[in-house]
């Protein structure tokens, strides 16, 4: 009974492990160029995304970013966690993003700095990603109680779910694209490049020992888009093939 149980019931049910896709450069490129950064709420959309993949960061790691915890150079930018799941006491930790002309992530960074700016909103302490109204003021956060002028992991959450939706990237290789993809991508493409695992490990915040980056944070064919080939695409359209269609 227990076998046919996690036959037929667990493993149909939530013995898959929920994973999320590896949103890897290829398909955040793709997700960077539907974005409309003609608005306040697209160049910041833009900036976080360029700053997560780059960062390998979480979703709560973003939302919990002050303006101090980023410094912009012209060959790239400085990001600052003051703690992460991996270290949750001691003394935070930079890194720096070198700026590409595909994430181009410096000038994605001073945009929106510079809507900061204009909103009054640039205070060192302050959230560097803030809720916006439709019309790119900022929303009113007086019932946000626990998170304040914080967005929330899960809000984080929904701009890449949905930006990747957009983009007609829902789904890469059948696993979902959420926050978490921004985690995985980039670690993926540094495997793919043959960059090391302590190195790895350093750009994504792992422990020093931490198997995760190769194990749980590796999508090995998340470069490769499976739905270019199916084998199904051989069959002709509603099963008609030559020799079964009878001559007139």
């Amino acid at each position: 009974m227990i076998e046919d149980y996690r036959l037929e019931e667990y493993i149909p049910a939530s013995g898959e492990r929920d994973e999320a896709a590896g949103l890897t450069l290829f398909y955040l490129v793709q997700v960077l160029d539907k974005i409309d950064e003609s608005t306040r709420i697209g160049r910041r959309d833009a900036a976080m995304l360029a700053v997560a993949y780059g960062k390998l960061s979480r979703g709560i790691e973003v939302a919990d970013l002050l303006v101090k915890n980023l410094r912009v150079a012209d060959d790239g930018v400085w990001v600052y966690t003051a703690k992460s799941k991996t270290r949750r006491d001691g003394e935070g930790k930079w890194r720096f993003i070198r700026d590409r002309t595909d994430l181009q992530i410096v000038r994605r960074v001073r945009a929106w700095l510079g809507d900061l700016r204009e909103l009054d909103a640039d205070n060192p302490t302050l959230p560097l990603f803030r809720a916006l109204s439709t019309t790119g003021n900022l929303k009113g956060r007086s019932n946000a109680t626990v998170r304040g002028l914080h967005l929330s992991g899960r809000a984080i959450n929904e701009i890449v779910k949905n930006r990747a939706a957009a983009a007609g990237v829902t789904y890469i290789n059948g696993l979902k694209v959420t926050s978490h993809s921004l985690r995985a991508g980039p670690n993926t493409d540094m495997k793919r490049a043959k960059v090391p695992l302590a190195d790895r490990r350093e750009a994504g915040d792992w422990g020093e020992k931490s198997p995760l980056p190769d194990s749980r944070y590796n999508r090995p064919d998340g470069t490769v888009d499976a739905t270019e080939t199916d084998p199904l695409d051989a069959v002709p359209l509603f099963g008609r093939f030559k020799e079964d269609i009878a001559e007139p």
